[in-house]
């Protein structure tokens, strides 16, 4: 029987200083490369990602003054965010003209003794212009969503809502007589044509008119 007895303790010395020459530097150096790259796609992926999403939901939620977004990051996400701007200018300027032609159909429709009007399918107004507010000596939120035929002389209003039901059935425009009260009770004579609004479809989504006073006309 031999007994062999050895001091390890120089070797596991040896072994530890070769780890900390060899072993921990890739470690520190491989950690550290890690954080950089996590860094660079942070601020070159992440965040125009991220910027390209909250103008995204800003644009779904119809924000007209939304900012260009920042065309940076991978050659990807660049042209993404470069064809989102284009749009977003598209779509800025149509807007931009649809209120410039909103502004100028409500300035037409002002104007003069006619009183403009709009309703849905079922008859209920949504619009009307300020001559139909004077006539009528009532705000347009006592008007919205009312029926139209509830604001005529209830004698006329049973035929003229049979000839609305006729006009919507068949998608035809019309034009009738009735009459409606001013602002001061008085009963006057209308004289109303329509015109029917269509959706892209071609569906029917209401009509839009307008009525002149020809009370004086029937008088004579």
């Amino acid at each position: 029987v031999v007994l062999v007895e050895y001091d390890l303790d120089m070797e596991v010395d040896r072994v530890r200083h070769v780890v900390r020459l060899r072993i921990l530097p890739f470690i520190v150096g491989s950690t550290l490369l890690a954080l950089v790259i996590g860094w660079a796609m942070r601020r070159y992926v992440s965040l125009p990602l991220a910027r390209l999403e909250a103008a995204n939901a800003a644009f779904m939620r119809g924000d007209a003054q939304m900012a260009s977004v920042e065309e940076t990051g991978p050659q990807e996400i660049t042209a993404l965010t470069r064809s989102f701007n284009i749009m977003r200018d598209h779509m800025q300027q149509a807007q931009a003209e649809l209120e410039a032609s909103q502004a100028h159909f409500r300035e037409l429709a002002n104007a003069g003794r006619v009183l403009v009007w709009s309703c849905d399918a079922d008859g209920r107004l949504n619009c009307v212009n300020n001559v139909w507010l004077a006539f009528s000596g009532q705000q347009a939120d006592q008007l919205k969503g009312r029926l139209w035929f509830e604001v005529m002389h209830p004698d006329d209003a049973p035929q003229v809502q049979e000839l609305f039901r006729f006009a919507r059935e068949r998608h035809q425009q019309f034009s009738t007589e009735f009459r409606m009260a001013n602002f001061a009770g008085d009963m006057r004579w209308m004289l109303c044509d329509s015109s029917l609004q269509l959706n892209a479809q071609g569906e029917l989504v209401g009509f839009i008119g307008h009525c002149l006073d020809i009370t004086e006309r029937k008088a004579d």
